[in-house]
């Protein structure tokens, strides 16, 4: 089953785990202390499995764009 969370409780080591299988750095530690700081994030499962992420970062004013949208390659 595929289903998503916002905001959801998702750890950093499998963020940079699907950033890898894009071909992206993995940026673990950036995760460490950014999702605290994202306005919102959208994580993506099959079961318990990561397969899409989406971050968007904004001043909470006037402005927000998606910083990244990520979906596993198998899907």
């Amino acid at each position: 089953m595929i289903y998503y969370k916002l905001n959801g409780d998702v750890s950093p080591n499998e963020i940079s785990l699907l950033r890898r299988k894009v071909g992206w750095n993995g940026m673990e530690e950036y995760y460490l202390k950014s999702l605290r700081n994202s306005y919102f994030y959208i994580c993506c499962y099959e079961d318990a499995k990561l397969i899409g992420f989406l971050d968007v970062v904004s001043n909470r004013v006037t402005d927000a764009y998606i910083q990244d949208v990520i979906v596993d390659p198998e899907y």
